[in-house]
């Protein structure tokens, strides 16, 4: 995923868990993030909850193989939905229009 995004011209920082995840949107506030609903420690839902709280409107991506969590992510407050196996160019197309439509406002 990083060096698709990469590719693509983004600049792309991982956190190896939620925990550090959520303190990365927190101190260097970035125009988006995308988030797995498992990673280690807490699960992606709680961060996006902790993320959300601050309160952020930075626009959250939520991806998961489990389809079925889908509707746990949207209350948990993320943008958009993308289950796995991910279709990189229709994921590029989405960050595309959630930055277009963030530098807008």
């Amino acid at each position: 995923l990083k060096v698709v995004l990469e590719l693509e011209d983004f600049e792309v920082l991982t956190s190896g868990d939620a925990a550090l995840a959520v303190r990365q949107v927190r101190d260097l506030s970035p125009a988006l993030v995308v988030i797995d609903c498992n990673m280690p420690g807490m699960s992606g839902i709680q961060a996006t909850e902790l993320i959300r709280a601050v309160p952020s409107d930075v626009p959250i991506i939520g991806i998961s193989a489990e389809t079925r969590r889908e509707e746990e992510m949207r209350k948990a407050g993320v943008s958009v939905f993308l289950p796995k196996p991910l279709d990189m160019a229709r994921l590029t197309e989405i960050i595309g229009a959630l930055l277009a439509a963030r530098s807008a406002s």
